[in-house]
């Protein structure tokens, strides 16, 4: 399965690195990482990310749960079949 989410984290310094390390230090493997640039506020960047797992596997759910902390938005889009 792979799970998407759609999220932002702060304009400093680091601030994608952090979100970076989170799904690293879990052990998840990213496959997509799209930015989109916000509407409201210049330099603020909204990012699409697919990674490798289920939502609801244990280390997923323990990712999922830190960067929903990290970040200053954040949704989860969906756990879907992955697609060979």
């Amino acid at each position: 399965d792979k799970t998407s989410m759609l999220c932002s984290v702060k304009h400093e310094s680091g601030g994608l690195w952090g979100l970076l390390h989170i799904i690293k230090q879990h052990g998840i493997n990213m496959t997509y990482l799209y930015p989109r640039p916000s509407r409201d506020k210049p330099w603020e960047y909204f990012f699409f990310v697919d990674m490798e797992g289920h939502r609801d596997d244990e280390h997923m759910a323990a990712l999922l749960a830190e960067a929903e902390r990290y970040c200053q938005f954040f949704k989860v889009l969906g756990s879907f079949p992955r697609a060979d």
